[in-house]
């Protein structure tokens, strides 16, 4: 009976926990988005202390490169997109009214839509009527002042967690089970190397599509090349969908120009989407494998994570899928390593060094052994010394 309450106790204390982390999801995220921060700068501020630098100077030069590059890569698609966005608004409203024109020579798509699409003036004035546009200007100025909010917990918090690495370390081990402390210590820094290698690797290959797409994109005359390499750059961080995405973005982006019949623009978006595919694959095929190594994790886990975190968060969710998928694969693996070792038979060595020295001897005393025999022979008494020197152990010890 007793155990029976335990386990329930138990199960209700676990439910309870989650509601309260679901309640508290935002200050939650913001703690988890700190630590990845923290695991993906944590390479190059160890390279950096390898390289003779005192900490606080690899921290503080590993962070304000950091900010300052992502700060500049920000602003410099804020100034070129800014550009284009006017006039993508000019030209899908001169879509827009081209579309109506051409819809009212056909008698039945006037009668079910052309006979009901307002002007596209009167379309925009309704959209700033009642002061819709002023509210929609003031939600996303707010909604990217808190952005930037939790930004910065998110940088100092990181910070935090890299300074003092190993105090916090000391303290959430402080409460577990002695036995424990090491399993979860090596667990928790395998969880830190791969979080850490797969978000500097998706940011890195984030960035260059950027750079090479809209470079590209300019040289093949597209409209708007800014804004759909800043979609495209973004649309790489979304697992398997990336691509897709990026076409659409294209297809959309050039429809004015389709429509309305510029030169060159069926030229223009079938060289961009052909650039778009070839730099995603040589991105996936040859510069994500000297990152970070994505094959070694299971796809299915990976989409079942975007899924549902997708389904919670939103475009969020698409992002931090693959993280949580990752985290999960590398727990599971950890603890299989763990079982597997603690149900391992003991090795004996002096055992297996005198089936090496009988195997020697039989192969001495016989011709018929090939010469490539006596070599891996040779090669395990050496395995064997080897072994027994990084055991301590000695001969006179059996």
């Amino acid at each position: 009976m007793n155990r029976l309450a335990k386990e329930t106790a138990l199960v209700v204390a676990t439910l309870l926990g989650l509601a309260v982390l679901w309640e508290l999801r935002g200050p939650v995220l913001i703690f988890l988005l700190s630590l990845v921060v923290a695991a993906a700068a944590r390479r190059p501020v160890d390279y950096l202390i390898g390289c003779g630098l005192p900490k606080p100077l690899a921290l503080a030069g590993t962070y304000l490169v950091g900010l300052l590059f992502l700060a500049g890569i920000v602003l410099g698609a804020i100034y070129l997109v800014s550009g284009e966005l006017a006039r993508a608004t000019n030209d899908f409203r001169r879509l827009y009214h081209d579309a109506a024109i051409r819809s009212s020579n056909v008698p039945w798509i006037k009668w079910i839509v052309a006979d009901r699409l307002p002007p596209a003036d009167e379309l925009l004035a309704a959209l700033a009527h009642g002061g819709q546009a002023f509210r929609l200007v003031v939600g996303t100025a707010f909604g990217v002042v808190s952005t930037l909010v939790d930004l910065v917990f998110v940088v100092v918090l990181s910070l935090y967690w890299t300074i003092d690495r190993t105090y916090f370390e000391r303290l959430w081990l402080s409460l577990l089970p002695l036995p424990q402390r090491v399993s979860a210590r090596k667990l928790w820094r395998t969880l830190e190397v791969e979080l850490g290698a797969y978000t500097r690797s998706e940011i890195a290959q984030s960035v260059l599509a950027g750079m090479v797409l809209g470079a590209g994109f300019y040289g093949v005359g597209l409209d708007y090349p800014a804004l759909v390499a800043l979609v495209a750059a973004l649309a790489w961080l979304v697992p398997w969908l990336g691509a897709i995405i990026a076409i659409v973005a294209l297809a959309v982006a050039e429809l004015p120009a389709l429509a309305l019949q510029r030169p060159g623009a069926m030229f223009s978006l079938v060289a961009a989407a052909t650039f778009t595919v070839v730099v995603f694959a040589i991105l996936e095929a040859v510069v994500e494998p000297r990152l970070f190594n994505r094959r070694r994790y299971n796809s299915l886990l990976m989409v079942l994570a975007v899924l549902a975190l997708a389904e919670t968060l939103g475009i969020l969710g698409l992002l931090l899928g693959p993280m949580a998928a990752v985290a999960i694969q590398s727990a599971v693996e950890h603890l299989e390593r763990e079982r597997v070792a603690a149900a391992r038979p003991p090795i004996h060595l002096a055992a297996l060094e005198d089936r090496i020295a009988d195997l020697r001897t039989a192969t001495d005393a016989s011709q018929e052994f090939p010469q490539d025999w006596l070599s891996i022979v040779d090669r395990l008494a050496v395995l064997a010394a080897q072994a027994r020197e990084m055991s301590g152990e000695s001969r006179q010890d059996r």
